[in-house]
């Protein structure tokens, strides 16, 4: 089967709010390249990764033809290999298929009150129910009767807003970390509460209590006489000691630990917050499990702020913060010693290592970000022609580099500022002394041929091969070109009579492939 594009419908629900059946919300996004020969429900798991969503949370995969409107009667549900085969063949007439993702939808968690709470940044609190002290709320007080709440009328709301609080002051669930910067509170009400700190030693359990704990200032603005530990990468994640107040260099620094901690505990860990002020992971289940950071004030810094390292959940082979990016720093000395490492490799390679399921697309993937970050991009690389040019006349004297480009068009009738600036590679032409002073010892005969460079720019490569007194190839030059061309043969033969003298290249026999070889010499003699 060939190749099919996706049209994926995701973050939205399907409601009859209007009346037909529709999906409603979240986004729409065509994935290309599908390789239908592979395509199967797990294939679909995998590309719905990159969205960050996780097989745990999508409860069911619809699809249908894209011609037919009504999705109460053409929806069809995505579970079999015979649904993957109906698929592409949707995909053969129509070019493309729709496919609708289902999320799920948590459930509402009842949990006891919790009385009178103490919150006083960054001190202990004495009273049964509570056991959770996180840093950064501002000291408003440390008298209970201060911040006694009825919880008699509280409402179930998102933001945490109780109603029967003191119309001083706010209070916010400290596990949801709705402020960030400057207040970290605590309600009462026992509808807020979230299910993560619910733990199987009950309310009082010193171990939970302990791994809250974290001691500092009541404020932000207090942090600056304070001092705080700053990650260190460790080989063995699985060891890796969380520590309140913990300070990490960026958010990305952050999720890269948690991902780490995931992969080699072999956890169901996932983010359910990750925004420009705060990252909230959580282990999947009823696992009481999580970790929250939020960025430091002022700061580029993160840090983190609360966490419950209890675990209650079993080990998994299908970690769903796993992705490409990560596994490619992780692969990098061994795809660095080995460019050419099979992909089938690298997947045996992290079930072997982690006892992780990771499918040939990722795979394919991850090798793929590991090669560009040893050998950068391609475009990263021809802005350094320069300097390869230059290296390669430092050594090796005597060697002829001619490098030809374009300029913008818009400043074509401009002086550049510099010799690098507003240019487009366009030619180069290469000629080692080591090669000219061979050629000279070699028959006089000289094939031409030419070959396409399989890179994401294209061009070709042309070359002229000498025969050394061993019946052996000699490479004499060689250039990259934008295409093979009358006129870049005639640009790469020009350079070549001027390295090897004209006299030798009239007593020179060429050989070519019939292609657009031209005669830059009258005297030259060309055999076909």
């Amino acid at each position: 089967m060939a190749y099919f594009k996706l049209k994926v419908y995701h973050g939205g629900f399907f409601t009859y709010r209007n009346g037909p059946l529709e999906y409603v919300g979240g986004e729409t996004t065509m994935i290309e390249e599908i390789d239908g020969d592979r395509w199967s429900v797990f294939e679909a798991y995998a590309e719905l990764k990159q969205f960050g969503y996780v097989e745990e949370n999508i409860p069911s995969l619809w699809f249908k033809d894209p011609t037919h409107e009504d999705l109460e009667k053409n929806l069809k549900l995505f579970k079999s290999d015979a649904d993957s085969i109906a698929m592409c063949k949707i995909a053969e007439v129509r070019d493309y298929v729709e496919l609708y993702v289902v999320h799920k939808v948590e459930e509402e968690q009842v949990f006891p009150a919790c009385g009178y709470i103490d919150v006083g940044g960054g001190h202990r609190m004495d009273d049964v129910g509570q056991q959770l002290v996180v840093y950064g709320g501002e000291d408003v007080g440390s008298k209970k009767s201060d911040v006694a709440a009825d919880i008699s009328g509280a409402e179930n709301t998102e933001g945490g807003d109780d109603a029967n609080l003191d119309a001083n002051m706010e209070y916010e669930p400290s596990e949801e970390e709705e402020e960030t910067e400057d207040d970290l509170h605590f309600t009462s009400s026992e509808d807020e509460l979230d299910p993560d700190f619910e733990d199987e030693d009950g309310a009082g359990s010193d171990e939970v209590e302990d791994d809250h704990e974290v001691g500092g200032l009541g404020s932000d603005s207090d942090h600056q006489g304070q001092s705080y530990p700053v990650h260190k990468h460790q080989k063995d994640m699985s060891q890796y000691k969380w520590e309140v107040g913990t300070v990490y260099a960026t958010r990305e620094e952050f999720k890269d630990t948690v991902t780490a901690y995931a992969v080699q505990r072999a956890r169901a860990i996932t983010f359910r917050k990750c925004d420009l002020q705060r990252v909230r992971a959580v282990c999947t289940g009823k696992c009481p499990f999580w970790l929250y950071a939020a960025k430091m004030k002022e700061e580029d810094s993160w840090q983190l702020r609360s966490m419950n390292l209890t675990h209650t959940c079993t080990q998994t082979h299908r970690v769903g913060i796993l992705h490409s990016r990560w596994l490619g720093k992780a692969f990098k000395k061994k795809v660095e010693s080995n460019p050419r490492v099979k992909i089938r490799e690298l997947v045996s390679k992290a079930q072997k290592k982690w006892n992780l399921t990771v499918t040939k697309s990722m795979a394919t993937r991850t090798k793929q970000i590991a090669l560009d970050e040893i050998q950068g991009t391609f475009r990263e690389q021809y802005k350094r022609i320069y300097d390869y040019a230059h290296e390669l006349m430092r050594a090796n004297p005597g060697t002829s580099v001619r490098l030809q480009v374009q300029r913008y068009p818009e400043v074509e009738n401009e002086v550049a500022s510099s010799q690098t600036s507003c240019c487009i590679f366009q030619r180069i032409y290469i000629c080692l002394e080591a090669c000219k002073q061979s050629f000279n010892h070699c028959r006089s005969f000289i094939g031409l041929d030419g070959c396409f460079l399989k890179t994401p720019q294209g061009g070709q490569l042309l070359t002229a091969i000498g025969w050394d007194p061993n019946d052996q190839m000699l490479p004499v030059a060689y250039a990259v070109v934008e295409a093979e061309t009358k006129d870049s043969w005639t640009w790469f033969l020009s350079h070549l009579a001027t390295d090897i003298g004209v006299e030798k290249m009239g007593r020179t026999t060429f050989m070519s492939d019939q292609q657009k070889v031209s005669n830059p010499k009258p005297n030259l003699t060309y055999v076909h």
